[in-house]
């Protein structure tokens, strides 16, 4: 039973979002971002200049292309660096003179300016008819630490091609990290598996058809509505319907070889080789596999409908300790109760009634199985104006037979089995405000039965400056796994947008020769009632052509009430040494970064970038801990078939004590030849040089890293 009841603070604080603001329809990512390709946004994502959750919504973008002839408003300012004023001068001149033939006429016709343009052109794409062939490519790359390891590195393979309507695809991995046969051990009531093994796994699959009128996928996906309140897991900041998934990720750390612990042994099997590590195994991110169909106007009135529908049946993974046998825990929420704890997982692989190591820190695989299905229906009076519903509903069977699985209260996932979100959203356009709204119910088998949510946004923009604000309530029972809406950089039991009220207010403003971004949010967590504040500065100044500045400023405070030095940061969590109870981290951080390119030409360009932050932490009680990092990298371009990159990178964590946390060096080199549009090659060298003296890093294995990329992509 699902309760629809509101308390009187949660009826204020709706109130409060309701009256306070609207925001924006598209996210701002925190640079100005210019890349060629993936290797580019993997260095923006490296040098901290971008997130880990904008670097997934770029990729994603990249790989995925946005054609300019077809391009929703949503769909094109889903593009970095455009403006709403940007995107509505690219519809109306398309209105104007009919559909692209080049991109280049975005900047003929005056559109948008030539920086912004050549800033998007990597993510552009034009349709063209195709009569009787398919146009698309292929893509391979694996990684190696060049060490004798007693396997082969992991690989990664995609393929995509397109036509007029249709596109089809797939994404495989060779992988070598994983265990695997897990199963219900009833001699020790727990679980056992097998060690991991060489395997190749198309896990990436699917032909997607689009037409004016209708549009299908059917295989791996992902798909999203209105303020990311109810449904996303597309990655995009302006989801609006399904997009194919073939996205594979490349992991820029090592992993350990080894992930055995002794368990009934009186030496573990890796005892020995504790801090030996490899190249890592490529990763995709477990969306939809199933399939979606939608129709994107269907004629009503002087307006049109938007309808989609969609289903997923999928096994799916999950972190060992995110999991609890109900057959003894009856409350998860119980952390004093050891039955409560995460079910150990022994190795089989001698059989069951021998002596066994156990596993630790693994990744368990097609552990579950997911059952989605919703839809969603909004009506439009035009392309700015709407009003819609979503909703889906979850189901999760167990694969073990023999114990009673769920997930832990912390999970993303909320125990007790089906849960699912229902939500209404509105949007309006008017001059040069957009306005949207959404609010939710969350449901679930959880003793609280789910909660409400609510996010509202707001954006005045023109060519040269914008202004949103954006005031969210999620409230302590909202548990919603496939919601994403704006939230701050904490979670509650797993979600960022949860048991959080709070007001988001930024201003951007782009000139020919500089630009600049403030940005101020304040929240407050209810269940606690502790006031938080995230307040970044960012400008850039062109000194002249050749010559650009950039620099960042961000100051975060996790409980306004609170200070002191002996505070934590870094973790959400503390532990109470005494009582054993979980403690929320109240500490601060001050973080700097300056940074310097240079460019003389098209063909040579040198960067220089400092950091430093200063924060908050519990293991020293009368000082700030200290962070510097030391960035210089260099792009030639000697010829246009030859491209070559590299890095220098120093980092130290905690400057006052060289045993306890990190300091290293990282290079690398990359090489890329490109004779013709359809071939590309290239070669990545890496070495990381760990400096810190940490009983784990001076057994470390190998030291200094050294780390190789081969890659090569055909189109056709």
């Amino acid at each position: 039973m699902v309760s629809m009841s509101l308390n009187n603070m949660q009826l204020r604080v709706i109130a409060f979002v309701l009256t306070v603001a609207f925001a924006a329809y598209g996210e701002q990512f925190e640079t100005f971002v210019e890349v060629e390709d993936e290797e580019d946004l993997l260095e923006l994502l490296t040098t901290e200049q971008i997130s880990q959750e904008s670097y997934d919504t770029l990729i994603d973008l990249l790989l995925r292309g946005v054609d300019i002839n077809t391009a929703t408003r949503r769909e094109l300012f889903a593009l970095p660096n455009l403006t709403l004023a940007d995107v509505d001068a690219i519809l109306q001149l398309r209105a104007a003179n009919g559909k692209f033939s080049d991109p280049g006429q975005l900047i003929a016709y005056s559109a948008i300016s030539e920086r912004k343009f050549l800033s998007i052109a990597p993510f552009l794409s034009i349709s063209r008819k195709r009569i009787g062939g398919m146009k698309g490519w292929v893509d391979f790359q694996t990684v190696s630490t060049g060490r004798r390891e007693g396997q082969l590195p992991p690989a990664a393979l995609r393929a995509r091609a397109k036509g007029k309507n249709l596109t089809v695809g797939l994404a495989g991995t060779f992988a070598r990290e994983g265990i695997k046969g897990i199963a219900y051990d009833p001699l020790r009531d727990e679980l056992s598996a097998l060690p991991a093994g060489e395997r190749v796994e198309f896990g990436k699959a699917y032909a997607l058809w689009e037409s004016d009128n209708f549009e299908a996928i059917v295989g791996t996906y992902r798909i999203g509505f209105g303020q990311r309140l109810v449904m996303d897991n597309t990655g995009q900041t302006l989801p609006n319907g399904f997009r194919l998934d073939d996205t594979v990720f490349r992991s820029t750390d090592l992993a350990r070889s080894c992930t055995q612990a002794a368990g009934e042994l009186s030496v573990g099997p890796c005892d020995d080789k504790r801090n030996d590590y490899w190249a890592p195994d490529f990763r995709v991110r477990q969306g939809f596999l199933g399939g979606a169909v939608g129709v994107p106007k269907l004629k009503m009135g002087s307006g049109w409908l938007k309808l989609y529908a969609f289903g997923s049946y999928q096994s799916k993974d999950i972190y060992q300790y995110e999991l609890y046998d109900r057959g003894r825990c009856s409350d998860p929420d119980n952390d004093n109760d050891p039955q409560c704890a995460a079910p150990q997982i022994f190795n089989r692989e001698n059989g069951q009634l021998a002596q066994s190591s156990r596993f630790s820190f693994e990744t368990l695989q097609d552990i579950y199985v997911e059952t989605v299905a919703g839809g969603h229906v909004a009506y439009y009076a035009n392309d700015r104006t709407h009003v819609g519903a979503t909703g889906y509903l979850s189901g999760i069977s167990w694969r073990p037979e023999g114990i009673d699985l769920d997930f832990q209260e912390w999970s993303a996932l909320p125990y007790g089995g089906n849960f699912g979100a229902v939500g209404v959203d509105i949007a309006h356009g008017i001059g040069l405000w957009d306005i949207g709204l959404e609010a939710a119910k969350s449901f679930d088998n959880t003793p609280t039965e789910g909660g409400f949510g609510v996010v509202a946004r707001a954006i005045r923009t023109n060519k040269k400056n914008t202004t949103e604000i954006t005031a969210r309530f999620y409230d302590q029972d909202f548990s919603n796994p496939y919601g994403r809406p704006i939230a701050a950089p904490d979670e509650y039991f797993g979600n960022r947008a949860r048991d959080e009220a709070g007001v988001r207010a930024r201003y951007i403003n782009q000139q020919k020769r500089h630009s600049y971004r403030l940005t101020l949010d304040t929240w407050v967590q209810p269940s606690v009632e502790a006031p938080k504040l995230l307040a970044e500065v960012y400008g850039s100044y062109k000194v002249r052509d050749d010559w650009q500045l950039a620099g960042w400023l961000q100051y975060q405070n996790k409980d306004l009430r609170n200070g002191g030095k002996d505070e934590c940061f870094s973790v959400t969590f503390d532990i109470n040494d005494e009582t054993g109870e979980t403690i929320p981290c109240r500490g601060q951080k001050l973080r700097t970064i300056l940074r310097a390119r240079y460019s003389p030409s098209k063909r040579i360009a040198v960067a220089l970038q400092a950091q430093h932050s200063a924060q908050d932490d519990e293991s020293s009680m009368t000082k700030l801990r200290q962070d510097v990092i030391g960035i210089a990298s260099l792009i030639v371009r000697p010829s246009d078939v030859f491209r070559f990159r590299g890095r220098l990178r120093y980092k130290r964590e905690a400057i006052d004590d060289n045993q306890r946390l990190a300091e290293n060096i990282w290079s690398f080199m990359e090489g890329v030849y490109q004779p013709s549009k359809a071939h590309t090659l290239s070669f990545r060298y890496d070495t990381v040089l760990h400096l810190d003296e940490r009983a784990a890093t001076i057994l470390r294995e190998p030291s200094p890293e050294h780390r190789f990329r081969l890659a090569y992509r055909w189109k056709f």
